[in-house]
C-alpha cells in the first residue's frame, strides 16, 4: 500500500465521509503573548479518537482566521457536549494539527433532554435546538443556549385555543 491509501485508510470515517472539522465550529476566546485559545465543537459522529487524526483539522488549517499554531490551547467539544478534551497544538501545517492532551473527561449528561413524545430538545453544535421526536428534524431552526429556553419555545409553537 502506498503512503497515500495509507493516509486515507487511515481518515476516520462517520457515514462513509471522512471527518472534518468545520472553521465556522472554531471560535476564538483569547491571545496571549505566547499563544492563543481556541473552542471547538467537532462534527456530529466524531470521537475522542478522531482527535489524533491530524487530517481532520485541514479546512480549519487553510483557513487564514482560524489555523491553530504551535503551543495554541484547544478546548475541544463533542457535538452534543457529552466530553471534552483540552489540548495544545504541538505541530500544525496546512494538512493538518497534531494535538497534546492535556485533560479529556465527561462534560455533560447524555440524558440532558427534555421530551413531551412529540418534540425534543437536543443539544449540537454548541445550541439546544427543537426536533420532531419522529423523524429527527429540526422544527425551530433557532439555536438557544439554554434547554429551558429550548423547552419553552417548544411549547410555544404548539396551536393554541382561540
Amino acid at each position: 500500500m502506498n503512503k497515500i491509501a495509507t493516509a486515507q485508510a487511515a481518515e476516520p470515517l462517520h457515514d462513509g465521509k471522512p471527518i472534518e472539522v468545520d472553521p465556522g465550529k472554531v471560535e476564538f476566546n483569547a491571545e496571549g503573548q505566547c499563544w492563543r485559545e481556541w473552542q471547538v465543537h467537532l462534527p456530529v459522529g466524531a470521537t475522542k479518537s478522531d482527535l489524533q487524526t491530524p487530517s481532520i483539522w485541514k479546512k480549519v488549517q487553510i483557513n487564514r482566521s482560524k489555523c491553530l499554531s504551535v503551543k495554541d490551547r484547544v478546548t475541544v467539544f463533542a457535538d452534543d457536549e457529552s466530553w471534552f478534551a483540552d489540548c495544545i497544538v504541538h505541530k500544525a501545517d496546512s494538512t493538518g494539527a497534531w494535538l497534546r492532551f492535556s485533560k479529556v473527561s465527561d462534560f455533560r449528561e447524555a440524558g440532558d433532554i427534555w421530551s413531551d413524545g412529540t418534540l425534543e430538545t437536543r443539544f449540537t453544535g454548541g445550541s439546544w435546538y427543537v426536533h420532531r421526536v419522529s423523524d429527527g428534524i429540526r422544527t425551530i431552526n433557532i439555536g438557544f443556549s439554554t434547554r429551558d429556553q429550548a423547552v419553552a419555545a417548544a411549547l410555544a409553537s404548539y396551536p393554541k385555543r382561540a
